[in-house]
């Protein structure tokens, strides 16, 4: 489905949802007992955006340090799947397929059932009505979730703790603070790439003797608007190495081929002096991230990609 109309469905069917469901949720949640009595069980919401849960990973990675025994599940859409592969930090993940209105409604009682008593619920998206729903529903122990300040059936009935959320301030202050309300503490940068090259496969080639620079040109469907036309990249390269031998992997998802193809035909004429490849479409999301580990420099806009170079 398209994401206007997830975003339009997320609004009207997440309010009445709230409002019908939040009575019998509400009390189930009071009255029922914690499922998972021998292996604690903690759920993540993050359905789209998966590169949010590499901004996440310092907090994410100090919560799993504190609770090595914890089953942690993460409930999500394919796409923010093959980033959770990346970090290592679930044990599993549940997809949600929102192809149509059937397979979502299907794969979401799934995903419930799944999720329904566990100990903790923890909402990583702070701008879906539904994904606050389905926290709702699972009943859990405890649920935790971002919430801004203006949304108060969000913060009294989603949640049994409500973090309050300024959408213009950086995510990361706010997955902090999720993780402190578990009694946890975010976790170092050198730990997390040591924890994310662990993870990483070997890359298919050496690196040359030529400075080696990804770029990362694309954009998921959401913001679009952040990518930069061929003469900018051009420009930039032109400014920052002037006539050095450089080698340029344009790198980005098969959904990329042509507008990757396009970008690297323009590129041999506006940068004369670089070998262009274009490997858009070549490798996993696992195998781009191995050869950008053993790049010079990686040059992005803002992406799942950008983050894990980060």
């Amino acid at each position: 489905m398209h994401i206007s109309f997830l975003r339009k469905m997320d609004r009207w069917l997440g309010n009445f949802l709230l409002i019908a469901m939040a009575p019998l949720a509400v009390f189930a949640a009071r009255h029922l007992t914690a499922r998972d009595k021998t292996r604690p069980r903690t759920v993540f919401i993050k359905m789209k955006g998966g590169g949010s849960l590499i901004i996440a990973m310092p907090s994410l990675l100090g919560l799993r340090k504190k609770n090595p025994d914890s089953e942690f599940v993460l409930i999500c859409t394919s796409e923010a799947g093959i980033f959770s592969d990346i970090t290592g930090l679930f044990d599993r993940h549940i997809i949600v397929d929102d192809r149509n209105l059937f397979t979502l409604a299907l794969t979401s009682l799934k995903a419930l059932k799944t999720s329904f008593r566990s100990s903790c619920c923890i909402d990583l998206e702070p701008n879906s009505i539904l994904a606050a729903v389905f926290a709702m529903l699972t009943c859990s122990t405890q649920r935790i979730g971002l919430v801004a300040t203006t949304n108060h059936a969000r913060r009294g009935w989603a949640y049994t703790s409500a973090i309050a959320f300024n959408p213009h301030a950086p995510i990361h202050v706010y997955y902090d603070k999720i993780v402190e309300e578990c009694g946890a503490a975010p976790t170092s940068a050198a730990d997390c790439r040591k924890a994310i090259l662990s993870r990483l496969p070997k890359p298919d080639r050496p690196k040359g003797k030529a400075k080696t620079i990804a770029i990362v040109a694309f954009t998921s469907g959401y913001t679009k608007e952040r990518m930069m036309p061929p003469e900018t990249w051009a420009a930039l390269l032109q400014q920052n190495h002037k006539n050095d031998p450089l080698h340029l992997l344009i790198l980005g998802s098969s959904h990329n081929d042509l507008a990757a193809q396009k970008l690297a035909d323009a590129m041999k004429n506006l940068v004369p002096f670089a070998h262009i490849e274009n490997c858009a479409g070549r490798w996993s999301l696992m195998q781009t991230a191995a050869h950008m580990a053993i790049c010079d420099e990686v040059w992005s806009v803002d992406s799942g990609p950008l983050h894990i170079a980060r």
